[in-house]
Formats: C-alpha cells, sequence, structure tokens
C-alpha cells in the first residue's frame, strides 16, 4: 500500500506545513514504514536556529503512528490524539538536517485499546544507519 503526501496530509490531523512525512511504503495491521526528506528542508517547522534536533525523529514516529492507525481504521481520518510519553529511546545524532539519505520511518504497534496504543519506533536512514529507536504511548482524544 503506497501512500502518497497528498493523501498523507487528509489523513493527518496537521496542517500542510506541519506534514512530516512523505510516502507510506508499506503498511498493515501491524505496523507501517514511511519515507521522508523533509528532514533536509530549510523551512521544515521543527527547525530550530537552522537545525533539525534529532529528538524531531519523535514527532515523525508520532505522524506514523497516527497514519498507521487511520489506514487500519482504528481511527478516523484527522482524529486528535496526544503523545502520552516516550520510553527507552536511544538516539544516535544530535541532528538530522545533516542527514543526506532519505529517512525511514517504522512504528510497530505493540499493544491497542479504544483510548489509546503503544508504539514502537525506529528511525533510520534508507542506507542502514539508525538514527533512532524507542516506543511510545498515544492517548486518543
Amino acid at each position: 500500500m503506497i501512500v502518497d503526501r497528498h493523501r498523507i496530509a487528509e489523513l493527518l490531523p496537521h496542517g500542510a506545513g506541519m506534514v512530516l512525512l512523505d510516502l507510506v511504503k508499506t503498511c498493515d495491521s501491524e505496523s507501517v514504514v514511511c519515507v521522508t526528506g523533509s528532514h533536509r528542508d530549510i523551512s521544515n517547522p521543527l527547525r530550530q536556529r537552522g537545525r533539525l534536533p534529532a529528538m524531531a525523529v519523535i514527532e515523525y514516529a508520532a505522524q506514523a503512528a497516527a497514519l498507521h492507525a487511520a489506514l487500519n481504521g482504528q481511527r478516523a481520518s484527522g482524529a486528535g490524539a496526544v503523545l502520552g510519553g516516550v520510553k527507552n529511546m536511544t538516539c544516535n545524532r544530535a541532528r538530522l538536517d545533516d542527514i543526506p539519505d532519505m529517512l525511514e520511518v517504522r512504528v510497530t504497534l505493540l499493544l491497542a485499546r479504544d483510548n489509546g496504543a503503544v508504539y514502537s519506533f525506529e528511525v533510520g536512514t534508507q542506507s542502514g544507519m539508525t538514527v533512532a529507536e524507542g516506543r511510545f504511548t498515544v492517548m486518543y482524544k
């Protein structure tokens, strides 16, 4: 299942300028893999003083989880959610904007409930470097 940026913008509850993912590469009931080059974009809304801190991977992963829920019918398109907490995160970089490769964002559903979900995530480059990984809880509004 390939989903382009236009459809991603329809599925996420963000304004178009805040959509960070370019493409859904694969999606099934357990996980989604997205690809993006927005970390190199000078107008990325998460940049601070011209740089994109590596902690921004959390928002990339959260958007992938929102897409996963919408594409699998667990949540309505554009439905709101709140990140409940991030655990066991490791990050191998200080920033993202200096990575020349496209990023690949994978989230895997670990637990689903009516009021939220738990996902693990891994963000890496298409050439195989792991940028960050961890897990987080999403609480649905």
